[in-house]
Order: structure tokens, then sequence, then C-alpha cells
């Protein structure tokens, strides 16, 4: 049955594979599906310039807020120190407690946003300043241990 879309933005599709009907791919799909689902989006500083080799960014994040689907020529640790952030990338989702971190590697596609509110932090890392032996290609979520 094809979900009640009289009062929704989102086109919804059938799934190539499975037939069940799910939103469209279109790149506006998530800003119109935060949208609905009642989330603020957030915008990066316009002012805010490439790591060179590191920047921190401190925000806070107000309850169903988030930053859009984006990528960028840096790496990025995503954490909160209160808080829960979301965190998507094509295929996965994260969600991070002030114990844990998400690496995402330059070039990776990904939206973080945060259901309750938080305190966002997060570390850009120019690609240059990046030891692949202690850092990967691959996007993670790790435990961090606070002292």
């Amino acid at each position: 049955m094809r979900p009640n879309t009289t009062k929704s933005l989102i086109d919804w599709t059938r799934g190539p594979s499975s037939g069940v009907w799910q939103p469209s791919t279109r790149a506006d799909a998530p800003r119109m599906e935060a949208a609905i689902m009642g989330w603020s989006t957030l915008e990066r500083p316009l002012d805010a310039k490439p790591p060179a080799p590191m920047t921190v960014r401190v925000q806070a994040l107000p309850a169903r807020s988030g930053f859009p689907d984006h990528t960028h020529e840096w790496g990025q640790v995503a954490y909160a120190i209160s808080g829960v952030l979301a965190v998507y990338v094509p295929g996965q989702s994260f969600v991070i407690s002030p114990k844990h971190a998400a690496w995402l590697p330059a070039g990776v596609a990904h939206r973080v946003g945060s259901p309750l509110g938080a305190e966002y932090r997060s570390l850009w890392v120019a690609t240059e300043a990046v030891d692949i032996r202690m850092w990967s290609d691959a996007v993670r979520a790790a435990n961090i241990r606070v002292e």
C-alpha cells in the first residue's frame, strides 16, 4: 500500500528490488524529510575555512536540529560533550554519546544532528595531517575515554 502523501513533501517510489514504497532518492529528500519531521536545518558558518592543519568547532545543537547532507575536503571527528548525536552516512548510521566519536574521512557524504540537543564538537583535520596508520579511510565510530 502506498503511504498517504496528501500532506507529505516527500516523493514516494517503489524500491527497485523490494517493490516496497520508500522515499525517493532526490537530492533534496533529506531536507524535505527533516522539515516533515519537524527538524531544523543548521548551516555551517559562512566564515568557516578549511583546517590548517586542524580546526575545532564548538556549537550547541538544539533538539531536533542538524546539518544536511554534505561533504568536505578534510577529515572530521564528530562528538558531543553532552547530549546525543545522530550521524548518518550512506548505508550506516551511528548514535554518538559523550563516550563515543565518529571519524568521517574526507569526501564522505554525511549529516549530523541531535534528536534531544547536544553540545557538539567537531575536529576538522586536513588530509595532509592524517597519518593513515592512525586514521582510516573508512567511517568509524569509536569509544573514547574521558579522564
